[in-house]
């Protein structure tokens, strides 16, 4: 940061190149993200980068929510923040897709003896409505970040939301009006893969990227 409160990020993707924004007039971002916390470390890693940029004060995080249909996997993703001691990030999960044993073994055990030594256990909502509660509350104003690091099966299961109590618009319309930027960070699948999904009709990428893009 130099005295005229500009900050310069130093960013090597192939070539070098600069960003450069004026702190001052900086609008802090508002984050939600989507995450599939299972047998990999990735998931826990932008937790973590989220929460630590929310307690900076750099972004207001909205929410934390979970692609998988697994109570387990959010619990986990739970943890980091508390351990970080941040308590104000409300966590959901999907419950509208089919759990996988992976996740639900290796999420279980560690979030489990973390919580049974941090009570309380954390709170975990449901996706869809926490959702559209937090679209319909930032009324319409586009400026929403939403991240997902796994499969998108969360945004598919918003998109199908009809209007409720919550809010007379769809799920679809609620996000169209509310996100900025979507970003999708669920990996690279090679051909071999794609097909392999495909063939088994997976509720995984790339199949449910069709219907949300």
């Amino acid at each position: 940061e130099n005295s005229e409160g500009y900050v310069t990020f130093k960013v090597q993707v192939g070539d070098t190149f600069y960003i450069k924004f004026n702190k001052t007039t900086y609008n802090m971002k508002k984050i939600i993200l989507d995450h599939d916390l299972g047998p990999d470390c990735d998931d826990s890693a932008a937790i973590a980068i989220v929460v630590k940029a929310h307690m900076k004060g750099e972004i207001n995080c909205l929410a934390i929510t979970s692609c998988m249909n697994t109570i387990v996997s959010a619990e986990a993703g739970a943890a980091v923040p508390h351990y970080l001691g941040c308590y104000d990030i409300p966590f959901s999960f999907n419950n509208e897709r089919r759990a996988t044993g992976m996740n639900v073994r290796c999420c279980g055990t560690p979030s489990k003896q973390y919580w049974d030594r941090h009570n309380p256990w954390p709170t975990i909502q449901l996706n869809t409505p926490l959702l559209r509660q937090i679209f319909a509350d930032n009324g319409n104003k586009r400026d929403i970040i939403f991240i997902t690091t796994g499969p998108l099966t969360t945004v598919y299961c918003l998109f199908n939301s009809q209007p409720d109590s919550i809010s007379p618009l769809t799920g679809r319309e609620l996000f169209a009006q509310n996100v900025d930027w979507y970003m999708v960070g669920g990996g690279d699948f090679d051909r071999a893969i794609a097909e392999y999904l495909q063939k088994k009709k997976s509720t995984a990428f790339p199949q449910k990227a069709l219907p949300c893009l």
